[in-house]
């Protein structure tokens, strides 16, 4: 079962990866486009500024999977390790604790602004504004995952990650 598991997730990576590369090419193309078309041909593309920004969305959220997944997070691992291993678990219970609270807070909060952005579209292009907070969603659900698979490893397991 935990071959099976680690396939999954590894596949799971790797669609993540291949978007998310997807998403910085495109964002990176199309700045670059806005560059060229304003200094050298003095002429303005004005979709791409919200197609660059749109897609900065969904690189930052979509990469904040990633960065969970691999345990990437910021944590001060001196102060954890230094301590005696009753309060190194209560600081892990604590640490995760905000970890939970931060994907509950994201996910509420993103379904809240997609239901109030969803009659508005962006300005330049023809599309909703809500598109952009399904990233966050798709963030929030993800990293929960994570986060449970790794509370389960290190706290309830006492695996170190």
């Amino acid at each position: 079962m935990d071959k099976f598991i680690d396939k999954l997730e590894k596949l799971f990576t790797n669609i993540v990866s291949v978007f998310l590369v997807i998403c910085f090419a495109a964002m990176i193309i199309l700045a670059f486009v806005q560059v060229v078309a304003r200094y050298v041909f003095h002429a303005s593309v004005p979709w791409t500024d919200e197609a660059v920004r749109a897609f900065m969305c969904y690189t930052v959220f979509i990469g904040t999977i990633l960065v969970y997944e691999q345990n990437g997070h910021v944590c001060v691992d001196n102060l954890v390790n230094a301590a005696p291993q009753m309060i190194k678990r209560i600081m892990l219970l604590i640490c995760y604790a905000v970890q939970f609270i931060f994907c509950g807070l994201l996910f509420f909060g993103a379904v809240k602004y997609m239901k109030v952005a969803s009659t508005r579209t962006l300005t330049t292009l023809p599309i909703s504004l809500s598109y952009l907070y399904i990233s966050a969603i798709i963030s929030a659900v993800c990293t929960f995952v994570f986060v449970v698979r790794n509370f389960i490893k290190e706290v309830i397991m006492g695996k170190e990650l």
